[in-house]
């Protein structure tokens, strides 16, 4: 045969790995095998930025979380095999329990709420943690359980008739419990008949935990069952966690602020099974737990206050469980392995709430929605979020954008091990472009296969067929298999002169996190295996 039989073929355009049936159907601008490389929006390829060290731990790392605190500052969480979770390089746990295998976490209100995962057994409760304490606690409270006695006062203004009388605590982050006394579980108040014309000396008022930093008097009006806040200015707050006696004095028109509804709170929010995510919707908490249809959503600026009875939305939908939620466009958005539903905030209890179907097809857990940064999950890039599931990654603007962002990569994408495409993580790089999606491949629980997808392309724009536009690689490391990833920036072991925005990783096999840093031209001293082949 003679060569100029041949048709001669230039490309000007690397756009990256084509993994989509035979080689022999890869298109001739793309590539059958493409490792660790960067794309530049000229359509050069290059090598990858290396690894290099971030953080010395005395553990492995399963999961990570980077904590934001005003006047404490960026702490990154990490987890290990053994439910262990640890603040920075610190070897001592702030929580720690047996059978959990995971976390989903937020920072909000200048503290971080930690769900802990399980996947068989006790399930721990929803936690808090202010970043100052060395160790997390249950979020919201128990009521007290510690009676008081009422008695008459001096000369005072309350009037003639019989009332009930009670306390709750008041935490450091700010949660008013259940009132109390309880007494074996059993709400119990204190009864007072007032004479009239006299003040009420309440003495022996419980003490709580070192979380309580305050307790609050309620009471009812003369001959009524109805619960009130008893102001300040009448006695009724107690600002410290000493004190042990309070005088009231009030006319029963002064008490105009019900207290009915503390008596609905949850005093321990629970726990997940298997898998579930936290998010944020109008101010207010959004819990997602997996073993359970009950949504439950708190108070607006009050993240641990969530009612029992109204606080709550049922998904009730289909058999398939609730795995996490997505805020877009100023709705919420439930998310299940195959399924989305919607609902939005009416301006009454979230029980009124109604869901609507938005795909019966295309789901995904809370840790395989879009993530802009390793603080809070599933955040959108402008009008869009990313989601993942076994049939790969998916645009989503309000609804299911198809084909798939994944699809010229699908038979890698077929290798996800079924039953754990929960543990699919997608950390999304806003300045630099990229997508990063980790995988759990052939037959392994646990993530084990880096892809990264590059939209930066002058050109590039987030619709149908973007995923034509994206130019996928894989990320191969030497000896260092990641199992976590997350994007943060914090002061490691590099010092305040290094403090930037770096892709952190994670592995089974080492006591530390690395990062993609950008200058260095290996992986932890070893050479970075980078090439590209044609079709």
């Amino acid at each position: 045969m003679y060569l100029d039989e041949y048709q001669k073929i230039e490309t000007e355009d690397f756009k990256g790995l084509y993994k989509r049936g035979i080689a022999d159907q890869c298109p001739p601008d793309h590539a059958i095998c493409c490792e660790n490389v960067r794309f530049s929006a000229s359509g050069q390829v290059s090598t990858r930025e290396g690894i290099a060290p971030s953080l010395a731990l005395s553990h492995p790392v399963k999961r990570m979380f980077e904590v934001a605190i005003d006047n404490v500052g960026l702490i990154m969480l990490t987890m290990d095999w053994n439910g262990n979770l640890y603040q920075d390089a610190n070897a001592t746990p702030i929580f720690a329990a047996p059978n959990v295998t995971d976390f989903a976490a937020i920072n909000l209100y200048n503290k971080v709420y930690i769900l802990p995962i399980v996947s068989s057994g006790t399930i721990p409760n929803l936690q808090v943690w202010l970043g100052v304490t060395t160790t997390t606690r249950d979020a919201a409270g128990l009521a007290p359980t510690g009676s008081f006695a009422a008695a008459t006062g001096g000369a005072g203004n309350v009037d003639i008739g019989d009332y009930q009388i009670a306390v709750s605590f008041i935490t450091d982050t700010g949660f008013t419990t259940q009132p109390g006394p309880k007494i074996a579980t059993v709400f119990t108040p204190v009864l007072y008949t007032a004479p009239g014309g006299a003040a009420i000396t309440l003495t022996g008022i419980p003490t709580g935990g070192p979380e309580v930093v305050a307790r609050q008097i309620l009471i009812t009006k003369a001959n009524s069952d109805l619960y009130y806040y008893v102001g300040p200015s009448a006695g009724g707050f107690i600002n410290d966690n000493t004190t042990t006696t309070a005088t009231l004095n009030f006319f029963d028109t002064d008490l105009v602020l019900s207290a009915d509804d503390l008596f609905d709170l949850l005093e321990t929010i629970p726990g997940a099974a298997r898998t579930g995510g936290l998010n944020v919707y109008h101010n207010r908490l959004v819990v997602v737990r997996t073993n359970s249809d009950v949504i439950y959503i708190s108070y607006p600026e009050d993240a641990e206050s969530m009612n029992n009875v109204t606080g709550f939305i049922t998904d009730v939908m289909d058999s398939d469980a609730p795995q996490g939620a997505l805020v877009l466009r100023d709705t919420l958005y439930i998310t299940r392995a195959f399924s989305i539903y919607a609902t939005q905030d009416t301006g009454d209890v979230p029980g009124t709430w109604s869901m609507t179907l938005v795909d019966g097809a295309i789901g995904s857990s809370q840790f395989a929605l879009g993530t802009i940064a390793a603080t809070n999950t599933a955040l959108t890039t402008g009008d869009v979020a990313l989601l993942a599931n076994r049939a790969g990654l998916f645009l989503f603007n309000g609804e299911v954008v198809r084909p798939q962002l994944s699809y010229k990569i699908q038979d890698v994408w077929d290798t996800i091990t079924h039953g754990y495409d929960i543990n699919i993580t997608i950390q999304l790089d806003p300045f630099k472009k990229l997508i990063y999606v980790l995988l759990p491949t052939n037959g392994s629980s646990d993530p084990n296969l880096l892809m990264v997808a590059d939209y930066g392309n002058e050109d590039f724009a987030w619709g149908a067929r973007a995923d034509l536009q994206l130019k996928w690689t894989y990320y191969f490391f030497k000896d260092f298999i990641p199992t976590s990833i997350g994007l943060a920036s914090f002061q490691d072991v590099d010092g305040p002169t290094d403090f930037d925005y770096y892709l952190r990783l994670g592995s089974a096999g080492t006591n530390a996190i690395v990062k993609l840093k950008d200058g260095v031209l290996n992986d932890l001293g070893l050479a970075i295996n980078s090439y590209y082949c044609m079709a």
